[in-house]
């Protein structure tokens, strides 16, 4: 279910991941001090794509957020990836690349929730290497992407989805609320508002991290109330 593919490969056959995890990089390195050893030595093991190999003609300008309004834990967990299944799969999206945000082993390094999940991610086709992102077929998102929920990630992404195949260029990244914030171009805002719509999830600004998020787990009607 996992196809493994160096980060490299994955930004120079993308143009929109390329362009987009430059940004991101860019924008959590700034924090660091250059001049200090221990914070230079950090930015040169992790952060390998802090400039776009070609970029974007037209740039990333919209945003917004993706939440599924669950009820419990078990809900989101059974139904979250199936509602994103169906969003991705109204725009014609057929598969992605599942990134961290640095140069990162994924099988080893990341903060699962238990051993269950890292495990299972290894048997899915994870490998112990830092410099490798996968590719994911978008039915076979129900199966890998709940193995990042309630991680031990706060205050980055926990993991991002960036179209690999497909007509919407978007990409998708798990907040420690356990919603998705997205980032795409402005001409496809109308398709993208209306595959949220189709998929029953809740579309909106940054606001929504706070009526949604898994610590508390609000379904629609108690946010109305």
């Amino acid at each position: 279910m996992l196809t493994p593919v160096s980060r490299i490969d994955i930004f120079k056959a993308s143009h929109f991941a390329d362009q987009f995890m430059a940004e991101m990089e860019q924008a959590y390195a700034a924090d660091f001090d250059k001049n200090d050893v221990k914070e230079a030595a950090m930015l040169r093991k992790y952060y390998d794509h802090l400039a776009p190999f070609v970029g974007l003609q037209q740039p990333i300008d919209a945003h917004g957020v993706w939440a599924f309004a669950a009820a419990s834990k078990a809900e989101y967990v059974q139904q979250f990836a199936l509602q994103l299944q169906q969003a991705l799969q109204h725009l014609d999206i057929t598969s992605v690349y599942l990134l961290t945000l640095t140069q990162t082993c994924i099988a080893s390094e990341f903060p699962f929730e238990n051993f269950t999940k890292r495990n299972r991610f290894k048997r899915l086709g994870g490998i112990k290497n830092s410099r490798l992102g996968y590719q994911v077929s978008v039915e076979h998102l129900p199966a890998v992407f709940p193995l990042f929920f309630f991680s031990g990630i706060y205050d980055v992404p926990v993991i991002f989805l960036i179209t690999a195949e497909g007509a919407t260029p978007l990409s998708l990244r798990l907040c420690d609320d356990g919603n998705l914030h997205i980032n795409y171009q402005q001409a496809f805002a109308g398709k993208i508002a209306e595959a949220a719509t189709a998929a029953k999830l809740e579309m909106g600004d940054t606001e929504l991290c706070s009526q949604y998020s898994t610590a508390y787990f609000r379904n629609r009607k108690a946010v109305d109330e």
